[in-house]
């Protein structure tokens, strides 16, 4: 567009860029993509800030998935091994369901029975004190003390159930991972577009400044 036909139209109608009326078209559309460029810039930022988060638990997703499967290759066919809290928090904190344990933090492990423990308790409190039944009164308190260290310390699961779990997260990791891709082709196209505006600002300002020069050398 040529700016000195621009002013001269300007000032014929009373309206000029550089005085106290309304600006020029060229001003004006300067404005609006000066107002669109930072908008722009915001979405970008936003955007970027949710990509960059999604990727931070993506990455600890996979962390949390490896550990599972080394876990579940260390139950062997017919063990249990504990799941970490730390794999516990994590599946809750992202809403990823996971099996309940084979063996619960706390209970007796195979082949102590909870009904074993109750009755080695219960024989130990009927026995009076006596020379005679002293030798049985400390074998049960032993039993018992035995049956309570077989407590499980976390939560134990088989193979079968780690697999169950496994696939739980990896079905998350899957769709987050999905998620990402798509949000990355969004955040490219903003960016895309913010480019281009600020490319067109960068024109037009260059060629403001070039118009301006060329008004300046002819007026010597």
């Amino acid at each position: 567009m040529d700016t000195n036909s621009v002013s001269g139209a300007g000032s014929s109608n009373g309206v000029s860029a550089t005085g106290s009326q309304a600006p020029s078209l060229d001003t004006i559309m300067m404005m609006v993509n000066m107002e669109r460029a930072n908008m722009l810039d915001g979405q970008v930022r936003a955007q970027a800030a949710g990509v960059q988060a999604k990727n931070a638990t993506l990455s600890q997703a996979n962390v949390m998935l490896a550990k599972m499967r080394d876990l579940q290759g260390q139950a062997g066919p017919d063990g249990t091994s504990q799941m970490p809290q730390e794999v516990i928090d994590f599946c809750k904190a992202n809403g990823i369901t996971i099996p309940p344990p084979d063996q619960a933090k706390g209970a007796l492990r195979p082949p102590a029975t909870e009904a074993q423990l109750t009755q080695a308790k219960a024989d130990l409190a009927a026995m009076k004190d006596a020379p005679e039944t002293y030798s049985v009164k400390q074998n049960l308190k032993k039993a018992i003390q035995d049956l309570e260290a077989n407590r499980a310390p976390g939560d134990l699961y088989k193979k079968a159930t780690w697999d169950s779990a496994i696939n739980h997260v990896k079905t998350f990791v899957d769709n987050l991972t999905s998620t990402s891709q798509l949000e990355m082709t969004q955040l490219q196209s903003v960016m895309n577009k913010f480019n281009q505006t600020t490319e067109g600002l960068s024109n037009w300002l260059s060629k403001d400044s070039q118009s301006k020069n060329t008004i300046v050398g002819n007026q010597r």
